[in-house]
């Protein structure tokens, strides 16, 4: 190539926006290297925003949404209290309006990791030979409040999810099935 991998990864870091995105490594790979399918690993992370307590339990919750419509918005954080969220997160983590039981979703996490038939979280154009899967990891991890959660004014108590899913190999739509399962 013209250029080392050392260039090539400041070149991109450089050109893309200064927000929670960058490049760790770049490697050269040969020319016969497709991204989809030639993959050893694969790891996907959904993010997840709760208003509410904060706490794992899931008990009772601090908002008053609207209906089940859950709303966005730049204003104040006191529009939380009547089901508003962040306009930030609108298009980078699925938000809801009341906390989420972390035990009772790492308790079913556990369940699905291994080898397994996954017909029930397969999309409907799924093109796989077979449903069975074999899910190497499925981590839900409550995320500690950062800087820039302070900087947006998020109110105490709201919840940061993560949920990590690693597979060589996925079906059609079934890591947002799993997670929207959990």
């Amino acid at each position: 190539p013209p250029f080392s991998e050392e260039v090539l990864l400041r070149s991109l870091n450089h050109t893309l926006p200064k927000r929670r995105l960058g490049i760790v490594s770049a490697r050269c790979v040969p020319q016969t290297f497709h991204a989809q399918h030639s993959a050893r690993m694969r790891t996907y992370i959904y993010k997840i925003k709760c208003a509410g307590d904060g706490g794992g339990a899931g008990g009772s919750h601090a908002t008053a949404a609207v209906g089940s419509e859950v709303r966005r918005t730049d204003c104040c954080p006191g529009l939380w209290q009547h089901g508003w969220l962040s306009a930030h997160d609108e298009h980078r983590a699925l938000c809801l309006p009341e906390p989420l039981n972390i035990e009772a979703m790492r308790a079913a996490a556990a369940v699905l990791v291994g080898h397994h038939d996954f017909s029930a979280f397969r999309g409907a154009r799924c093109t796989a030979v077979s449903p069975v899967v074999t899910l190497d990891a499925l981590d839900v991890i409550l995320e500690q409040p950062d800087t820039l959660d302070t900087l947006r004014d998020e109110p105490r108590g709201t919840q940061s999810i993560s949920v990590r899913v690693r597979g060589q190999s996925f079906l059609r739509k079934q890591v947002r099935y799993l997670v929207a399962a959990l």
